[in-house]
Order: C-alpha cells, then structure tokens, then sequence
C-alpha cells in the first residue's frame, strides 16, 4: 500500500515488523502497556503523541513521516536540530523553560500534523471527561448525604464543558494572533485541561473507595448490634 495512503496505524506495525519486534517487546520499548499499544496498532486508539516523541528518539522515525507518510521515514540529520529563524519567540506567552520547549516542538509540526495533534488531545480529553462524569452518576446513584454530593455536583455534557474551555482559552490567550502558535498554544491549552480532569478523577475515585469503606464498616455494625 502507498503509505501516503496507509493510515498511521499502519506505519506503526511496519516500523515494529522492520525491527522485529512482538507487540509485547515493543510495548515495553515504548513504556506502555500491551493492550494499549495493540488497540493503536489496530486504528482502536490514535496513535499517540507519546509513541511518535518515542520512535523519533529511539529510531529516529521522522515525525512528518509517521502522521503523513510523506518524505523520508528516517530522520535527516539536519531536521534533528531546530530552525531558530523559522520558531517565533515564546518570551512574550510563557516564562516556563519547559513550556516553552513544548510549544517549539509543536510549531515545528506541519499544519497537518498540528491539526491531527489537537484532534487526539480533545479526543483523549473528551474519554476522559466521560470517564469522571460516568462515575459522578455513580456517587450520585447511591443518593450519599447532601453534603457529600456537593463536593461533587453533577457535571455538564461535554460539547458545552468543551465550548466552555475553548472559550476561556479566548480570554487567557486572545492576544496570540499567529496561526501557528495560536494553535501550539491550544493544544497545551487541552493537554492542561486533560490533567485537570485526571486530577478531579483521581480524588473522585479515592472518595469513593473511602465511601464504600464507610457503607460497609456500617452494614457490619447494623448486623452485629
């Protein structure tokens, strides 16, 4: 198959054949689980931004390469260092090193590939969020006391969390007029608000596993009275 043509999938289990590689050697190598890998290698899962930092600094996969299937797969030596003349300063948007360097790797994408990167950040954020919001209905399921429920009220459907957080991405980011970095900055923007949820997420999970504690250590004392 062209593999202009191929899907990304695809060019991820043609990498792993070259080398050699079972899914399971592979997975390790590229710190994730089996399962996980496989549904990506399948077209299940998009293939993550993860994955594709992993095979350019092990393998020296050409990122361009593995979202397009365009060029040459192998990196060229001179594509490994950046074109500072062609990166526009961050000084004025962020003073975090790390950020930075972030936003350059991402203005350093084609357009294709910056669109497809944002499209697997809200994807992934949008799994996410229903993850939290399922198990909100849960706790709310089991009709805890008032005060317990107020710690964590019933959440929004995502398309309007998601015009939410787009909107407040206008007001913080409104002064950033170049395409480019408007959208280097967005995909930051969902990456911030995924680990937002994953924090909310978190301490939902260990509340409730403290609820169930609580219902049973009560049963236990109804029955034994």
């Amino acid at each position: 198959m062209d593999k202009v043509n191929q899907p990304i999938n695809e060019r991820l289990k043609t990498i792993r054949e070259e080398l050699n590689f079972n899914q399971l050697e592979f997975s390790k190598i590229l710190e994730i689980r089996q399962s996980y890998y496989s549904e990506m290698e399948t077209g299940k899962r998009p293939v993550s931004r993860k994955v594709v930092n992993k095979l350019r600094s092990e393998y020296e996969i050409s990122t361009d390469w593995m979202y397009t299937g365009e060029g040459d797969k192998n990196i060229a030596k001179k594509d490994i260092k950046t074109d500072q003349k062609n990166v526009p300063s961050l000084s004025t948007f962020t003073k975090n090193p790390k950020r930075k360097d972030l936003i350059d790797f991402y203005l350093q994408m084609s357009e294709e590939q910056a669109d497809f990167e944002l499209s697997i950040e809200i994807e992934n954020l949008k799994d996410e969020y229903n993850d939290y919001t399922n198990l909100l209905q849960v706790l709310h399921s089991l009709r805890p006391a008032p005060r317990l429920l107020e710690k964590f009220p019933l959440a929004t459907q995502f398309i309007d969390y998601k015009l939410k957080s787009e909107n407040d991405f206008d007001i913080i980011h409104g002064n950033i007029k170049k395409p480019s970095l408007r959208k280097a900055f967005k995909i930051l923007h969902y990456i911030d608000t995924r680990t937002h949820i994953r924090q909310s997420l978190s301490k939902l999970i260990s509340f409730m596993h403290r609820y169930a504690e609580m219902q049973m250590l009560s049963d236990y004392t109804e029955k034994n009275k």
